[in-house]
């Protein structure tokens, strides 16, 4: 396999970029930035196909599983359905009473799942936007939120809990503090620094803190996978809420996806980026 650094540039947006994310088919990039708007591109021509406006910044977005829908977290705490095919916004949830913070849609693409820094998570119909039911128990802003491959659960998390959720009626069925998994491993020497450096960084990885989760990629449908602020990145059991496997990385991890086969990535705080394998 032959991998290039830099296949294209896509080029547009006035203020930074905070979230990207590609439709199932791979044709296309969205993207959500600073200057409030999102933008939907051509992966292989990298031409701008769509700019679509919104009200304040734009923290997230995420197509639908048959890439025909496009749905948007705003500051203003509005989630936006958009049909990409017309550029137009098809419908809007406005329940959160914070800025959304992360999307998921499920795998049959009937639903939406945000998190929000009002501490809740929503699960609403595509097609109505009505709620199905409402999440709660996080107690702080929660970072992210997925579905399992299979749909059978909801992942999420904020600084201190790990939760999972069973995504046919919202009961909670795990949550885990870094603690429960991480023990008292609170901080590990960072290897690009030495003597007091050490010394200094760790009094600020002095507290454990979940950064982000996923569920588990392809078949794995009772895993999930959680990053945590010693520098682990984790692979847990839904079912016993214990560690299958971990892996240690140069810096927290604060960029985590997975694909459609058995691998996962992570971004650290370095600039590093990790390929996970499951097997």
């Amino acid at each position: 396999m032959n991998a290039r650094a830099e296949v294209g540039i896509f080029t547009g947006h006035l203020d930074n970029v905070i979230c990207a994310s590609f439709s199932a088919d791979g044709k296309y990039l969205a993207t959500t930035s600073k200057d409030t708007t999102m933008i939907v591109w051509d992966v292989m021509t990298t031409k701008r196909m769509l700019t679509l406006k919104h009200a304040k910044v734009v923290i997230c977005c995420r197509f639908s599983p048959d890439s025909k829908y496009l749905v948007s977290g705003c500051q203003d705490r509005i989630c936006r359905l958009w049909d990409t095919s017309r550029g137009r916004e098809w419908i809007s949830y406005s329940q959160h009473k914070g800025i959304i913070i992360s999307l998921a849609f499920s795998p049959c693409g009937k639903y939406v799942c945000s998190s929000s820094s009002d501490k809740t998570l929503r699960v609403w119909s595509a097609t109505s936007a009505k709620t199905r039911f409402t999440l709660l128990g996080h107690r702080g802003i929660i970072l992210s939120c997925s579905y399992s491959s299979d749909g059978r659960y909801i992942i999420s998390n904020d600084e201190a809990s790990l939760r999972v959720w069973l995504a046919k009626n919202g009961c909670s069925v795990l949550k885990l503090s870094p603690t429960d998994i991480a023990g008292n491993v609170t901080f590990i020497p960072n290897p690009l620094k030495r003597g007091n450096d050490n010394m200094n960084n760790s009094h600020a990885s002095s507290k454990l803190t979940w950064t982000l989760s996923c569920g588990a990629p392809g078949g794995f449908t009772d895993y999930c996978i959680a990053a945590c602020s010693n520098r682990f990145v984790y692979i847990i059991d839904i079912q016993t809420g214990n560690e299958v496997v971990s892996t240690y990385v140069r810096a927290p991890v604060y960029c985590l996806t997975v694909g459609s086969n058995a691998y996962a990535a992570c971004g650290d705080a370095f600039g590093n980026i990790y390929m996970l394998q499951i097997e």
